[in-house]
């Protein structure tokens, strides 16, 4: 028997009782990748601020119908949370969720693209660039 070590643990993986992914699900796998790639594209062609509420809008309509669910979970754990809320506050506040994790995750791609560019510029200037042109102002952003 085959035995493989995890990357975060320590804990042997056996593959033998691991089965190999359908030929569906790595299809599945790899259109939504390219989704992915092809929406983060299209985001970066946007001002920031568009960019962020577009996504935003776009993901407190389509969260809770592309898995309903973790939406179900999420109204879940915000009725135990919250017991005295009603069923509307309650969804009000799932909805604001889904649109504050849709902003970050589009801020987030924004500043990994921007450390990537910033990144390859100073390996094609090498190190002749002085440091206060490499330094970043975020209070800004």
């Amino acid at each position: 028997m085959r035995f493989q070590y995890c990357a975060f643990s320590d804990v042997p993986i056996l593959f033998a009782t691991m089965k190999p992914p359908s030929h569906l699900w790595n299809l599945h796998l790899r259109l939504a990748y390219a989704a992915l790639r092809a929406i983060t594209g299209l985001a970066r062609l946007l001002p920031l601020r568009m960019a962020v509420s577009w996504s935003a809008a776009l993901w407190r309509i389509l969260a809770p119908r592309l898995n309903p669910k973790r939406h179900r979970m999420a109204l879940e754990n915000i009725s135990i949370a919250f017991p005295e809320k009603s069923g509307q506050e309650r969804l009000a506040i799932c909805l604001a969720h889904w649109e504050i994790l849709a902003a970050s995750l589009s801020k987030q791609c924004r500043l990994i693209a921007c450390s990537l560019i910033l990144r390859a510029s100073i390996s094609l200037i090498g190190t002749s660039l002085p440091a206060t042109a490499i330094s970043l102002d975020l209070r800004s952003a």
